[in-house]
């Protein structure tokens, strides 16, 4: 079953007159419980690609499905609720709020999505992310890589049917990143999540079930 669908994706930027285009007519199918990992020099446009699969840009041509319903029609409120209940995200900056701390940021989107909080599941999940003893407190209190993993523990938590990472290993050293690449399989597996990491780390790639490259807003 396909999860989501890319089709004819193509994305130009402007500014005054100049016009550049990050994306420029790419088609991708992802099948549920898929790994893919999508590679590509800095600037190849394989950010861009990541947000607008998950409906955080809009595309400038080209639509996306995800289970089945075209996001890009939707409204941004409509969006914004979609992604909440079917789109999880793992970002580079890790996008905790800082006013609350480790615990509630982890199981936010889940009471606004009116969901009972398993604490017992919340604990298992922290601690096989190495963050059991972080959980009371601030996110300026924690390093970079375990604000990572609690912004990973949050997505994770979520249980959406769609997990997008972008660099979620690139606070982390090598040993640490693969560790915590590993879990996030282990875990999509067990939640029978759907994967997709852009990254310029290709280790990661001996993990994928696929490997999209992108260059130039291509996919070679």
């Amino acid at each position: 079953m396909n999860i989501l669908e890319a089709v004819s994706i193509s994305k130009t930027f402007t500014n005054g007159d100049l016009f550049l285009k990050a994306l420029d007519n790419i088609s991708l199918t992802v099948t549920e419980g898929e790994f893919i990992v999508i590679i590509g020099t800095s600037g190849s446009g394989k950010s861009t690609l990541l947000n607008i699969l998950g409906g955080l840009e809009y595309p400038t041509h080209g639509y996306i499905l995800v289970n089945g319903i075209n996001i890009t029609n939707l409204s941004e409120e409509q969006r914004t609720q979609f992604r909440l209940h079917h789109i999880g995200f793992v970002f580079q900056n890790y996008n905790l709020i800082p006013v609350i701390n480790i615990l509630e940021n982890i199981i936010l989107p889940a009471k606004l999505m009116g969901r009972t909080i398993d604490e017992i599941e919340v604990k298992k999940l922290v601690s096989k992310l190495g963050i059991s003893d972080k959980l009371y407190y601030m996110p300026n209190a924690l390093s970079g890589g375990q604000q990572q993993r609690a912004a990973i523990a949050r997505a994770l938590y979520t249980k959406p049917k769609l997990l997008l990472a972008d660099e979620p290993t690139g606070n982390l050293d090598s040993k640490s990143g693969m560790e915590t690449i590993h879990l996030m399989r282990e875990m999509c597996d067990e939640y029978k999540q759907t994967m997709i990491v852009v990254t310029h780390d290709k280790k990661i790639t001996q993990l994928a079930d696929r490997v999209i490259q992108i260059e130039d807003g291509k996919v070679v």
